[in-house]
């Protein structure tokens, strides 16, 4: 798995170590935390939880540096969503032939399932 980070001062992203992301994660849920920020959640910041997030292709916002999960092989970009994920993701039900993040996969079993209950 590779890890990006881009801070404000380079505006590039350069290749990062996980125990970076989780030293700046930690960080910043405790700034959450102490400085009793109410628009950010703080449990999107627990060490597991971010990784997750971050695995599924969200950019995780610290105060200084932005990280995401960088192309690799094993690693997958959603053309609906343009969200990176990794492994195998779903085949899309609209057309039986696109491979679609696990997300968006969901999201259209549902909304087939709230279109059959109708």
């Amino acid at each position: 798995m590779k890890i990006l980070m881009k801070s404000e001062k380079t505006k590039k992203w350069n290749e990062t170590t996980l125990e970076n992301f989780n030293s700046a994660v930690e960080i910043t849920r405790d700034i959450i935390i102490e400085m009793n920020i109410t628009d950010r959640n703080a449990e999107e910041y627990e060490k597991g939880y971010a990784l997750g997030l971050l695995k599924s292709g969200r950019i995780i916002d610290t105060p200084v540096m932005l990280f995401k999960l960088g192309e690799d092989r094993d690693t997958n970009k959603c053309p609906k969503c343009d969200n990176l994920y990794i492994g195998m993701g779903a085949l899309s039900r609209r057309d039986n032939k696109t491979n679609i993040c696990p997300d968006c996969g969901m999201r259209e079993a549902i909304e087939d399932i709230q279109k059959f209950n109708k």
